[in-house]
């Protein structure tokens, strides 16, 4: 087993899969490409290699197996003034007025759609359909 230095600010699947996270209800990833894995060539992430022998490894899953019940993540570099209000959106509808969290995501983005399409009068998925919903969606 290959040792790594714990804090060294790279939070690794490998690690997130020894939390135990049962009962968590949502894990929200909001840096650039969290929810991209990295392969043993270094595609993914950049900077990034993943051990010889093993397959794509991603957050995504490991929070899962550690007992996440749902996760937020973004696909691509997303812009961080749309990114900050279309998470104050998601979670002021899911955790103020009571919202599935599913349904409180969903509602979020359509308000950051109308949003961009007020500014630039185009609906461009990049300011607004960066994150991807996985899991429970909150309203069972």
């Amino acid at each position: 087993l290959a040792r790594r230095e714990l804090g060294d600010g790279l939070l690794t699947a490998y690690e997130v899969v020894g939390m135990n996270l049962a009962g968590t209800q949502l894990v929200l990833l909001t840096a650039c490409e969290s929810a991209l894995g990295v392969t043993p060539r270094g595609q993914g992430a950049p900077g990034l290699r993943q051990a010889e022998g093993e397959a794509v490894a991603g957050l995504r899953q490991a929070f899962f197996v550690a007992g996440a019940e749902s996760i937020v993540m973004s696909m691509w570099p997303v812009p961080l003034n749309e990114t900050v209000a279309q998470m104050q959106g998601f979670l002021d509808g899911w955790l103020s007025h009571g919202v599935p969290r599913y349904q409180a995501f969903h509602a979020s983005q359509l308000a950051a759609l109308e949003s961009v399409r007020q500014r630039t009068g185009s609906g461009h998925p990049f300011w607004w359909a960066g994150f991807i919903y996985e899991g429970d969606p909150g309203d069972r």
